[in-house]
């Protein structure tokens, strides 16, 4: 499985008219691990919004073969008056997976499985990041992009990647990170996101 980027182009609606974060890329990721890597604010996160569908391009074309997770170290939209209970019974909707199955896991992560019971803002956000990598993993996509920054250790993350990695050796699994130290021990191939984005300032196709 893999993620493709056709003559993609991207910019947000504020940036000035001739600066784009990305201009004529064309990208193929996967299948396998891919680290991308690059300083804050150079685009990775936009990156990983575009590959999972959060945002549309500008230009181009984003084409995922097969399933995608969503942004894992994200929210998932366990944030606000959601009670948390309430966004896996839409996620097991839109991704069509067992309701049941998925409560468990969910539960497995909190110390008190009432958490989920309760408005998403009256629990302490890190454990609903938790939950929702837990759910992501246990819908078992075809294809994985990590935010690598929301992990304060290396050592959960390599083994996330590793062991989605070993489940299913045609899967894509994007891991955005600003560490080259990390992307190296995941191995797979880099990306250098500097690199992209520099060439979309200075006006470059990729």
């Amino acid at each position: 499985m893999t993620i493709s980027f056709s003559n993609v182009s991207f910019r947000y609606p504020k940036m000035p008219p001739r600066a784009w974060l990305l201009r004529g890329a064309d990208l193929t990721l996967g299948p396998g691990i891919v680290a991308a890597v690059g300083q804050r604010g150079t685009g990775k996160t936009t990156l990983a919004r575009l590959a999972v569908g959060a945002v549309p391009p500008t230009r181009g074309r984003v084409r995922v073969h097969g399933d995608c997770s969503w942004i894992v170290g994200s929210f998932a939209g366990f944030t606000g008056p959601v009670r948390p209970i309430d966004q896996i019974r839409f996620l097991c909707r839109v991704f069509d997976r067992n309701l049941d199955a998925a409560v468990a896991v969910a539960r497995g992560q909190c110390e008190d499985p009432g958490i989920l019971e309760k408005p998403a803002f009256a629990t302490e956000q890190i454990n609903l990041v938790y939950v929702a990598s837990a759910l992501a993993v246990h819908f078992n996509f075809h294809n994985y992009v990590i935010d690598g920054n929301f992990y304060t250790r290396e050592q959960p993350i390599v083994a996330l990647v590793k062991e989605l990695a070993a489940a299913d050796s045609a899967r894509t699994i994007l891991v955005c990170t600003r560490y080259r130290r990390l992307a190296e021990q995941l191995g797979g191939r880099a990306l250098d996101v500097d690199a992209l984005t520099s060439n979309a300032a200075s006006g470059q196709a990729l």
